[in-house]
């Protein structure tokens, strides 16, 4: 049974404004440390970064919380398997609220051009 699903879609160039005033300190409030990690070897950071926001951003309105504690852009990281599918991993207190609303699964999906990223989840119970 379907718990909550969320989109969202952003202007690449909206991020590239944010990234080149704000820099690293951009990159710390937007990604995990995982995902910092990660950053670092992207040839195409902005996409990197659009992609990870997008994807916070829709699991945050899948969630119905909006990014309120304990649903914060870092305590999310968006990971991919070998075949480049997105998953999410959570740090502790999202893996609690979770379990606590009893939601067992996540999907994510990605996509972007080169002027917009955007992602949709689906979360279960």
């Amino acid at each position: 049974m379907i718990y909550g699903i969320g989109h969202d879609i952003v202007e690449n160039q909206r991020i590239t404004h944010l990234f080149n005033k704000y820099g690293h300190s951009f990159v710390k409030k937007i990604l995990s440390v995982i995902e910092q990690e990660t950053f670092t070897l992207q040839k195409n950071k902005v996409h990197f970064l659009a992609k990870r926001f997008v994807a916070k951003e829709a699991f945050a309105k899948a969630c119905g919380t909006g990014l309120r504690s304990p649903i914060l852009l870092s305590h999310i990281s968006v990971t991919n398997n070998d075949l480049g599918k997105p998953s999410f991993k959570f740090d502790l207190s999202v893996t609690t609220w979770l379990k606590q609303k009893q939601i067992k699964y996540t999907h994510l999906s990605l996509s972007d051009e080169i002027n917009l990223s955007s992602a949709f989840v689906i979360l279960e119970y």
